[in-house]
């Protein structure tokens, strides 16, 4: 099937741009609300993966409808977004069975009919009836007829990527909402590409950093911060006016604390991400091993915690640095681990002394 685009002129109006929202309609709202975004006035794209895996999938996608009532609000099909679709087809019952007990549109929609979370025994039969009334909702149909590409003067905006082989008139719409290779594959098209879907921590080289990211030379911007998929994930902000796009903001349900003594990093490491988890321990110390990745080279600082059984990969995303910050500085709080915690600063991740880091209130 050809992808639906939508066509739009942006030079006058300011672009609000976001991605990737994995069931945060409240961090979405309050994002929105502190950028002043004005629904008269402004453009909001929102570039798919709405609900799932998320706090709060069906909440998250009446919002987004809500949102889109507004014909200046124009949303993209992520993979999750199709995902979300697929599962109620009658072939994809065995993933309905499945999903039934998981934080996902297929629980909500029967926490919704039932009113309980001790949902009845029901047989393929009635779950097949299930199915069939729950895609033909406003919800589902929303899902399926949402856009893949928005097309403006010197942006294209999409889920994931744009086909090597670019032709809208024959392209199949799956080549824009999934694959993991786009940023590695590049592009041949004259304007710059807006995309989420892949986390920006897995494309910077020497840090663990959630902002947008942009690739000037090569017509990237990526805004994905991973939330929900990776510890201290977020939901960026990007801005467009004037044809010019910058980082304004980001959100995040983390717990805020006060750096009580500045921490001085040795030299910046990124560690393990996808699809780099393999590790080689090099020196194992009391919180840490010294370890070097042997598909970029780097030797970075590993969580010991992190280390798989085997100690020969990761367990997950680790960032592989202490965090440069200073004596009265705000930062994130991700995860408590013993002797160290993973700490945000701004987008930036990475590990601080426990006894260096209090409460908020502290501070003087």
């Amino acid at each position: 099937m050809k992808p639906k685009v939508k066509r739009l002129d942006i030079s006058k109006r300011r672009v609000l741009c976001v991605s990737d929202i994995h069931g945060n309609y409240d961090l979405l709202d309050k994002l929105l609300k502190r950028n002043n975004y004005n629904k008269d006035e402004d453009y909001l794209f929102i570039l798919g993966d709405i609900s799932r895996k998320g706090n709060y999938p069906l909440k998250t996608l009446r919002y987004v409808m809500k949102l889109a009532e507004n014909e200046n609000v124009v949303v993209t099909m992520g993979n999750c977004d199709e995902a979300d679709y697929l599962d109620f087809l009658p072939q994809s019952l065995e993933w309905f069975k499945k999903f039934m007990h998981s934080k996902n549109l297929i629980h909500d929609f029967l926490y919704e009919k039932y009113h309980t979370e001790n949902f009845p025994e029901l047989s393929d039969e009635e779950l097949l009836k299930l199915q069939e009334e729950f895609i033909n909702t406003e919800e589902i149909k929303f899902i399926k007829n949402l856009y893949h590409v928005i097309d403006t003067e010197k942006f294209f905006f999409t889920h994931a990527k744009m086909p090597k082989e670019f032709d809208l008139d024959n392209n199949d719409y799956h080549e824009f909402i999934q694959g993991r290779s786009f940023y590695a594959d590049g592009h041949n098209i004259e304007k710059t590409v807006v995309v989420g879907h892949m986390p920006t921590t897995i494309f910077v080289n020497n840090y663990y950093d959630n902002s947008v990211l942009f690739d000037e030379s090569r017509k990237f911007i990526m805004i994905d911060g991973g939330m929900v998929v990776h510890r201290g994930g977020q939901i960026n902000l990007l801005e467009i006016k004037d044809n010019v796009p910058r980082f304004i903001d980001h959100i995040d349900s983390l717990e805020e604390r006060i750096v009580l003594k500045d921490q001085i990093p040795p030299t910046p490491a990124k560690g393990t991400c996808w699809p780099y988890y393999n590790i080689e321990i090099l020196q194992k110390k009391k919180h840490f091993s010294i370890c070097k990745i042997p598909e970029t080279l780097e030797v970075c600082l590993i969580k010991n915690e992190m280390i798989a059984n085997d100690e020969l990969s990761t367990i997950d995303d680790c960032p592989g640095m202490l965090l440069d910050v200073k004596k009265n500085d705000i930062v994130k709080l991700v995860e408590e681990f013993p002797g160290y915690s993973l700490i945000k600063k701004n987008s930036q991740l990475g590990w601080i002394k426990n006894e260096y880091l209090g409460e908020k209130n502290e501070i003087k």
